[in-house]
């Protein structure tokens, strides 16, 4: 479980002068807060599918992509209360990316429309999902028996509305773990088993196994998997009672959630939808079809033709598009996935609330903007205590003028002399300043959030005797590459070194440290800051060049020149 910031614990309503904002717009901008935060974990969520090579059921893709397109909803909405007229048309450029999303996502589903049953004696009007019949059934000399289309299974899926639970079983599968593959197993058959379909159709299946077995004679029933390029035999019933064919056959089509099938449909990338199953029923005593069911066994997993089709979504769900041009005000038109729908929910939010408490004629003076020797302007909000009395008459502040001990911390860090901002070589040199960075401060809080080209730093500290003592870091990176995992380790076993407890998912980290003593959090704040300079500074490229090993000693020694001795 993720640890939610405590911002709104400090930055009360009450801060801000009396009638310098709406409530609503407090309301709204707090909601932003805590959504943005849910929707950077999903966007996680789905990135390490790639990062991390997991192989999961296409229904998990499905459900991150639905609950991150509902958050968003909310965000935009939110948006709107703040920015009632600016951001009109935010919703439209939401349904017109949700839309590329869901096409790229949604497959064909096979249709549930007769016939049902088959004849392997006939030679005519074959159904479309029989066009190519499991290999071992053609090259038997003669064939009997009937084969239940694929089409049966999803009427009775249909029919007994179970696409739903089916799903939501499917999506939470470790294909890794096998008490995990058997629970799906058993949890899908339950399902099956108590399903039901239209007397008639049982009657016909009835009818036909009988007419097959003769008088006294039993069945075998045979279970497939695949579509009509390939199928796949992973289950067979032997020895049955003709009269029991709709309890086997449901039996049989519960064998598509069998450890091996379900590794053999996720190693070809195919949805629960897409791949059919069709069962064939052949007298006990006829020639057994020259097949090899495999027995309690794991399919080799490959996960590279599930790659391939999530390369296809990432585009329009994770990849980071805005914030290439540093200054350019942030609008709905320059968004093309829904992690830039973030991103400007979040800035324009923030954004927002700032402009519109810190107009002169709200009578709001603690919102100044802190200017540092590298390129980077922070917007501040003083809750009381966080700024010396000599910034009140300024509106550009310097590190002289902070007060808060958490805030000064970590910007004595992030400005540190050691590490080398891009741009900064020499005095006449110097980049775009960015603008997307905001802190909220008093003399033993702060919360700091800014936006360093594609990368989200959030830093979080209460160090007052009264309350808990904390430090919480958050970073939001923007890809699915293997630089990317590896800036990811660095930061990770970096932090770990400095105490803190971290959590890893995609391009994405959370980290909290917890003690009583001032001095180690502010150790702790002063190493964050330099280790955020440092990430900023240096090329995913040459991270990825000097690996992980060599990119922790290489921050190791930076951190040693910066008086910050490891503890």
């Amino acid at each position: 479980m993720i640890r939610e910031f405590e911002l709104f614990s400090h930055w009360l309503f009450v801060s801000f002068a009396p009638g310098s904002i709406p409530r609503s717009k407090y309301n709204a901008l707090k909601s932003i807060h805590g959504i943005s935060g849910q929707c950077f974990h999903l966007l996680a969520n789905i990135e390490a599918l790639v990062l991390e090579q997991m192989v999961v059921d296409w229904s998990r893709v499905n459900f991150l992509t639905s609950e991150l397109i509902a958050a968003i909803r909310i965000l935009v909405d939110q948006l709107q209360a703040i920015h009632p007229v600016e951001f009109m048309d935010a919703q439209e450029w939401l349904s017109k990316i949700s839309f590329y999303t869901n096409l790229a996502t949604d497959r064909l589903v096979l249709e549930g429309t007769p016939p049902f049953l088959y004849s392997l004696a006939s030679q005519e009007n074959r159904p479309p999902s029989l066009q190519k019949l499991p290999h071992c059934l053609c090259t038997s000399k003669k064939l009997q028996g009937f084969i239940t289309t694929p089409a049966l299974f999803q009427y009775f899926v249909e029919a007994n509305d179970l696409r739903h639970s089916l799903n939501a079983i499917l999506q939470t599968l470790d294909i890794t773990s096998l008490p995990s593959l058997r629970k799906c197993q058993q949890q899908s058959q339950e399902l099956i088993t108590a399903g039901s379909l239209p007397q008639s159709i049982v009657n016909d299946l009835e009818v036909t196994a009988f007419d097959l077995a003769g008088h006294g004679e039993k069945i075998d029933v045979w279970t497939f998997v695949g579509n009509s390029k390939h199928w796949q035999p992973v289950a067979v019933q032997h020895q049955i009672m003709p009269a029991d064919i709709f309890i086997t056959w449901k039996n049989a089509v519960a064998g598509k959630y069998t450890p091996y099938a379900l590794g053999h449909r996720l190693s070809q990338a195919l949805t629960d939808e897409e791949e059919g199953v069709l069962v064939y029923v052949v007298p006990s005593n006829a020639p057994k079809p020259d097949c090899f069911v495999p027995q309690n066994m794991k399919a080799d997993i490959d996960p590279k033709k599930l790659h391939q089709r999530l390369a296809q979504v990432l585009p329009l769900v994770t990849d980071l598009h805005v914030f290439q041009a540093e200054g350019e005000p942030l609008r709905p038109e320059h968004c093309r996935s829904l992690h830039d729908l973030v991103c400007l929910c979040l800035e324009q939010g923030l954004a927002g609330i700032f402009a519109f408490a810190g107009q002169p004629s709200r009578g709001l003076a603690g919102i100044k903007q802190i200017r540092l020797e590298v390129p980077v302007i922070i917007n501040s909000f003083n809750l009381g205590g966080g700024l010396f009395p000599s910034a009140a008459e300024k509106t550009t502040i310097s590190l002289d003028d902070i007060r808060s001990v958490p805030a000064w911390s970590f910007l004595q860090g992030l400005v540190n002399p050691t590490v080398l901002w891009p741009g900064l070589k020499n005095e006449e040199e110097t980049s775009p300043p960015h603008y997307s960075s905001y802190a909220i401060v008093d003399q033993f809080f702060a919360h700091c959030t800014l936006r360093l080209g594609s990368n989200l730093y959030t830093v979080e500290c209460c160090c007052d005797d009264d309350q808990s003592k904390y430090v919480h870091f958050r970073f939001k990176g923007s890809g699915h590459l293997p630089e990317n995992l590896i800036r990811r380790h660095i930061l990770a076993q970096i932090l770990e070194e400095e105490g803190f407890t971290v959590k890893v998912c995609g391009d994405y980290l959370d980290a909290v440290r917890c003690a009583k003593m001032d001095v180690y959090l502010q150790r702790s704040l002063v190493c964050l800051g330099l280790l955020v300079a440092w990430i900023h500074s240096t090329p995913l490229a040459s991270m990825l060049a000097m690996g992980e090993k060599h990119g922790l000693k290489t921050f190791r020694t930076i951190r040693k020149k910066a008086l910050l001795p490891s503890l």
